[in-house]
């Protein structure tokens, strides 16, 4: 599938080593949760039961065994106790605090709640499942058949970390899950080039240098550090091209071939740089002054679109497909137009076009596969993320595919088959409205 991805260049994540090992053990496979089933013996997968002190869910009713929660009554819940009760079929996580967790959802519904007593919903989707639990899933993506995943790793009850990130693979259209390497110090960002991962962290040991960039090999073996430094920003915005990986590096360019021993290269010096993609052929990218294409096989810099006001950019998020280019239009601050657009424009310059409004306002994110169209923002105001799916033929109205509370942005990834989508309990799959 050619997919392109792009997320909100200012959301700076982070990036580098430790002692790394390689394994071919699986990581924790969990199936639809929609199938509901009668309380048995615990297996692997169900943490339904009698509740002992370190047991997360109380006592357990109707639930099979891919359930996190089903019916029944919730356990006294202290500050391990991560589950209510609530109806069969549904997943309900949650966070710490009072006595009996917040109520589960109704059937098939995904969710994770807050705080103590009812608590309010974290994260909802009605039509998710769960691939992997109980992790805390920074980044996600998807490379040809197959989505790989970084869990970040645990703090112990004092608060030292584990040095335990861990990086993972599936096959897109389901099946076991399969760890790639162990041991990563803090893995914040992924993504995939030829035979390669490229893997962002920020818990190296060495002082003073915490974070940087790996490269893992696919097939097995030790993690090699490509970049090291005190910071390494815009991470979100690793750009997977035929022959290298690039990424932003200190508001600059940089790249490294696909090759075990390559280094970092550097492609442009630091220039206000937040975003880059690529359609196989020409790299894109954004910075304070507007949008640049750049040949990947080499040749001149061009601006394509300079901002209407020097200070001020006009659009955010930058994807491609096609022969276009598609971006966010948010308000003007020199006119009364309170509107926020979808944007298209010829790859090879010119000016945007207007598509549609986007009523849900405050979009922030923007990723175009084919015909299909994902948005995702923070409409109204406060910490709740929607994302949504359109057409590019009909962008409104959109369908709400899933809305989540955090003080942070987690990742998301289109498959051909739907959308995985990563947080700090765990990832989760959804076929998507089309």
């Amino acid at each position: 599938m050619n997919k392109r991805w792009v997320a909100w260049g200012f959301w700076g994540l982070s990036p580098l080593l430790g002692a790394l090992a390689c394994s071919g053990k699986n990581v924790t496979d969990v199936g639809d949760i929609n199938s509901a089933g009668h309380a048995g013996t615990a297996g692997s997968h169900n943490d339904v039961g009698a509740a002992a002190a370190p047991d997360r869910i109380g006592e357990g009713g109707d639930a099979g065994a891919p359930n996190r929660a089903g019916g029944g009554e919730g356990g006294d819940a202290g500050a391990s106790n991560l589950a209510g009760g609530g109806d069969a079929g549904s997943m309900t996580v949650s966070e710490s605090g009072g006595a009996n967790g917040g109520a589960a959802g109704t059937g098939g519904v995904v969710e994770t709640n807050g705080g103590g007593g009812a608590g309010g919903v974290v994260f909802q989707c009605s039509t998710c499942a769960v691939v992997v639990a109980d992790q805390d899933v920074r980044s996600v993506t998807v490379s040809g058949d197959k989505v790989y995943g970084v869990a970040y790793g645990r703090y112990d009850n004092l608060g030292n970390y584990d040095y335990n990130g861990q990086l993972f693979a599936r096959d897109v259209s389901g099946g076991a899950q399969s760890l790639v390497v162990d041991g990563l110090p803090g893995p914040e960002e992924v993504s995939v080039s030829g035979d390669y991962a490229y893997v962002f962290v920020d818990h190296r040991t060495q002082p003073g240098l915490p974070q940087g960039l790996l490269r893992v090999p696919l097939s097995g073996g030790a993690p090699v550090e490509v970049s090291t430094g005190p910071v390494s920003d815009a991470a979100s915005t690793l750009s997977a091209a035929p022959g290298y990986e690039y990424w932003v590096l200190n508001a600059g360019l940089v790249r490294t071939a696909n090759a075990a021993n390559a280094g970092k290269e550097v492609v442009l010096d630091p220039r206000g740089i937040v975003q880059v993609t690529n359609d196989g052929t020409t790299l894109f990218f954004r910075d304070t002054t507007g949008i640049w294409a750049k040949p990947l096989a080499g040749g001149d810099l061009v601006q394509i679109y300079a901002y209407l006001d020097p200070l001020y950019a006009d659009s955010i998020g930058l994807a491609v497909t096609g022969s276009y280019l598609y971006s966010i239009g948010v308000p003007d601050r020199h006119s009364d137009d309170p509107n926020t657009y979808l944007l298209r424009m010829p790859k090879t310059g010119g000016i945007w076009t207007r598509l549609a409004i986007i009523v849900e306002g405050n979009i922030s994110e923007l990723a175009v596969d084919g015909e299909r169209l994902f948005l995702g923002g923070y409409p109204g105001s406060g910490d709740r993320f929607n994302l949504y799916q359109s057409t590019l033929m009909a962008p409104e109205p959109s369908t709400l595919l899933l809305t989540y509370t955090a003080t942070r942005r987690w990742s998301w990834a289109i498959s051909a088959t739907g959308i995985f989508y990563g947080d700090d309990h765990g990832l989760y799959f959804t076929p998507g409205a089309l």
